[in-house]
């Protein structure tokens, strides 16, 4: 059989979520798929799952290796794949039963070397978000996809996409493995740098299951470090481009590391810390004086759009951290919560 599309399951510690994962792989009414299980040594029982399901359906491999991150796991599936494209999801979302399908033929039909898709954001069973493409324009260079159908739009997120997997061989591609956020933002980065077509279906195809424990939602020590690292590497692969777009990219890149830096001090300083409140008020006066941040706020407040980030910011440049503080604890606390649970 010939293997259209290689789809990379990373898998670690999500056992209530994991059949929903697989059983939606499974079900794709695209048959010629392959679908890679990388158990990145979780503690649970999800390498036992995996191995049940590769038992029961010849197309289904499953990788035990020893935790090394998301990276790690995500490039372990990479040198495994065989098929003509290469898909991912994540093991606590699930995909709609003719996505793939979708994914592929668009990329037939346009010879298209990265597709797109939209999806559906899912804060509980009855409260969701519709991310589609707000832009019709279907040509263009790979600048409109990295900031305007990718990052304003669709996100830079590695699973509503499909590669073109010789563009990933050819040029050695990998996840970087000194980061573990945004990395798949690096990771299409470095694919743009090579692909030279792309198409775009304006359909949500993949569910985005928000957990309140995401990686993305929960206190990590190092957070800050690993946003500037990754703007860093996006910022040195813009510097390879065209000169005509090198500059927005690397304006655009750093607007967003200004926004994610400020999300950081949300969760960091937030509820979900899991110390006191005195430790998290440090915590957030420490990020709060962080040099960079306040230079990326110099060159780049005046960019921003949402209130709650203008917000953060009126508060920052004028010091104010004991009411900035008692701002975040509100989003956090309240608003967060409403936005999580809200019908469930």
């Amino acid at each position: 059989m010939e293997i259209k599309v290689s789809v990379i399951v990373p898998i670690y510690n999500v056992e209530p979520y994991i059949n929903r994962a697989i059983d939606s792989l499974v079900n794709q009414t695209l048959k010629d798929i392959e679908i890679i299980l990388v158990d990145d040594g979780s503690p649970d029982n999800c390498g036992k799952i995996a191995d049940r399901y590769a038992a029961q359906n010849a197309n289904i491999i499953v990788i035990h290796q020893e935790n090394g991150g998301v990276s790690d796991a995500r490039n372990a599936g990479l040198k495994k794949a065989t098929g003509e494209y290469i898909g991912f999801a994540d093991p606590d979302d699930y995909a709609e039963p003719d996505m793939f399908e979708k994914l592929y033929n668009s990329a037939k039909e346009n010879e298209s070397d990265l597709v797109l898709c939209g999806y559906k954001e899912v804060f509980s069973p009855n409260y969701s978000l519709l991310r589609e493409n707000k832009i019709e324009k279907k040509e263009g260079d790979m600048f409109d996809i990295a900031y305007g159908n990718v990052c304003a739009d669709l996100g830079a997120y590695v699973w509503n996409k499909l590669y073109k997997a010789s563009i990933i061989k050819d040029n050695n591609l990998a996840f970087p493995k000194d980061i573990n956020i945004v990395e798949d933002t690096v990771f299409l980065f470095d694919f743009i740098k090579y692909a030279k077509s792309y198409s775009f279906i304006n359909a949500p195809l993949y569910n985005y299951i928000r957990q309140p424990k995401s990686i993305c939602a929960v206190y990590k020590p190092d957070r800050f470090e690993f946003y500037k690292l990754a703007a860093n590497h996006i910022e040195k692969i813009a510097e390879t481009f065209d000169n005509d777009f090198t500059e927005k990219v690397i304006k655009q890149n750093r607007k967003n590391e200004l926004l994610n830096l400020l999300d950081t001090i949300d969760v960091q300083s937030g509820p979900r810390n899991g110390v006191s409140a005195g430790e998290r008020y440090k915590e957030m006066c420490r990020l709060a004086k962080d040099e960079h941040l306040i230079k990326l706020i110099n060159e780049h407040s005046d960019e921003i759009e949402n209130k709650h980030h203008l917000k953060q910011i009126r508060l920052l440049k004028s010091s104010k951290y004991k009411r900035l503080f008692l701002y975040e604890f509100y989003k956090m606390r309240i608003v967060a919560r409403i936005k999580y649970y809200i019908g469930g």
